[in-house]
């Protein structure tokens, strides 16, 4: 029961939410005259194979757009945009993005590398990359997340400032104190239960 609960919220929790979180800051931050250039770096990567059997994976067809779009084919999406990104990050509009976006796309490889099950850590090692590594990452996607939302209060803003009759005033959104630390508990306890499981697959 508990390894079916952890293949669960493995899945639903790294797989699809925090690949798709990811996915969807990084298609804000890509340049639409960039757009063609990622298609095409995703063409001309090569395809990813199993490390166990061997077997090839259907190439992505976009990176752009997530619809349909699987729990593995969004793993394998974060592996695309590493190549996508490369050393520069020059899709990136917003050069102060390109260092956040490639840090959030390196540190969730990790993440995702640890989860597969393909390779074996010790329990200092899952420590690690849960508590180190995911602060980092959670920290990449907090600080492009608020660069967008703070571009989106300051164009709010100049309309109301503009024609107040017609738009409504803007407002910054602000976390709330409760909500966070509810969702950090469940975050931490989603962390430990597949931390746990990833150890018992790699000692068994």
């Amino acid at each position: 029961m508990f390894a079916g609960t952890a293949r669960y919220e493995r899945m639903h929790v790294y797989f699809i939410g925090y690949c798709g979180y990811t996915m969807d800051l990084l298609v804000k931050c890509v340049c639409k005259t960039k757009f063609k250039e990622v298609t095409e770096s995703v063409l001309q990567c090569h395809q990813f194979r199993d490390p166990i059997t061997g077997v090839t994976h259907p190439r992505l067809p976009h990176l752009l757009k997530m619809t349909h779009l699987t729990a593995e084919r969004r793993v394998r999406a974060i592996f695309y945009w590493a190549h996508v990104l490369g050393l520069s990050a020059e899709v990136v509009k917003e050069p102060t993005l390109r260092g956040l976006a490639q840090r959030a796309v390196a540190t969730l490889q990790i993440i995702l590398i640890s989860l597969r099950g393909h390779r074996a850590y010790t329990a200092a090692e899952l420590d690690v990359i849960f508590k180190e590594v995911g602060t980092e990452f959670f920290r990449a996607l907090e600080q492009i997340a608020a660069f967008y939302e703070t571009d989106r209060y300051n164009k709010k803003r100049q309309k109301h400032t503009t024609n107040p009759t017609r738009y409504a005033a803007a407002v910054l959104f602000q976390r709330t104190k409760r909500s966070f630390s509810c969702l950090r508990r469940q975050i931490a306890l989603l962390t430990l239960n597949v931390a746990q499981f990833s150890l018992y697959v790699s000692v068994s």
